[in-house]
């Protein structure tokens, strides 16, 4: 019979905890701008317009949500 050893390493002292925090998004300043660095370009946004196709279909899923809520509380009656 084998047996197999494995050993365990300690976390760094740098963490704080068994928790790491997740790395910030794509764009997010992560320190002080510095001397030399290049300038920010400009951010376009782009504004989505509501038609009244958006409206009707959102209309239609609110209806439709409202009915499986329904049907859901009398089963669970």
């Amino acid at each position: 019979m084998e047996q197999s050893s494995f050993s365990v390493e300690k976390p760094s002292q740098a963490s704080s905890g068994p928790y790491t925090s997740p790395p910030p998004p794509i764009g997010y300043p992560t320190r002080e701008p510095m001397v030399g660095d290049p300038p920010a370009g400009p951010v376009e946004t782009k504004s989505k317009e509501i038609t009244d196709e958006t409206l009707d279909k959102t209309a239609k899923v609110q209806k439709c949500v409202c009915c499986c809520f329904e049907v859901l509380q009398k089963c669970l009656m």
